[in-house]
């Protein structure tokens, strides 16, 4: 009976020296209790990407600023992932944007810095009447231009200014001829100057050469409003 009672109260201690003596180590009861592991069990960097199951790391586990562009895969992170207008153009690199990154109708006129697209930016074909604004033309005074001797090679010149209206941007101008006063010798000599501001406007040079009889013609201008 001394011999059992003596196994009785000394088993833990006899266990403990049995794996000491076989190289192991006598383990006390964990704090947390069995199968517990806290990060004191852990090892510095020896948590890695396979020893965590899928969307076992939620939001409140990541210090802010913590995930770097290193730390995401390609193409990893989708639409589903972005708040609304989380991103800014300061997040975006330049001319990495391609048409496969831009949802229909997702560009609009505040998108656009003013004369960022040229003609190198529009497919053939794509810009139509539709996509046009109102186009207006302005047609300036009647002008008559006197020359004293026909067809002698010298033509009489003479100007004439035509303007858009308010708002509008000058396209182009040309000169319609209304009277010719009986001869064919009249030229367009070129625009002479354009200018810019409110309204556009615009002032042409003639030539005619055609005796006494004046001709007549007026500057028009094609606007868009």
């Amino acid at each position: 009976m001394r011999i059992r009672n003596h196994l009785r109260s000394n088993i833990v201690g006899y266990v403990a020296i049995f794996m000491f003596a076989i190289g192991g180590t006598a383990y006390a009861t964990h704090p947390g209790g069995a199968n517990t592991i806290d990060s004191g069990d852990i090892i510095n960097g020896q948590v890695l990407q396979p020893d965590i199951g899928n969307q076992a790391v939620g939001t409140d586990a990541i210090k802010n600023n913590q995930v770097k562009n290193t730390d995401l895969g390609p193409d990893s992170v989708t639409s589903s992932e972005i708040a609304p207008s989380a991103v800014q153009s300061s997040d975006v690199l330049d001319e990495t944007l391609g048409a496969v990154d831009i949802g229909p109708n997702a560009v609009g006129a505040s998108e656009i810095v003013d004369d960022s697209v040229g003609s190198a930016e529009i497919a053939t074909g794509i810009v139509g009447a539709d996509e046009l604004d109102t186009v207006h033309e302005h047609f300036g005074p009647a002008t008559n231009v006197v020359d004293g001797t026909a067809h002698d090679g010298i033509y009489a010149p003479s100007t004439s200014t035509v303007s858009c209206g308010t708002g509008e941007d000058l396209l182009s101008v040309s000169i319609d001829w209304t009277d010719l006063g009986g001869h064919n010798e009249v030229v367009t000599s070129g625009v002479d100057s354009i200018t810019r501001g409110e309204p556009d406007a615009a002032t042409v040079r003639v030539g005619f050469d055609g005796g006494a009889g004046p001709a007549t013609y007026q500057a028009v201008a094609t606007c868009i409003f």
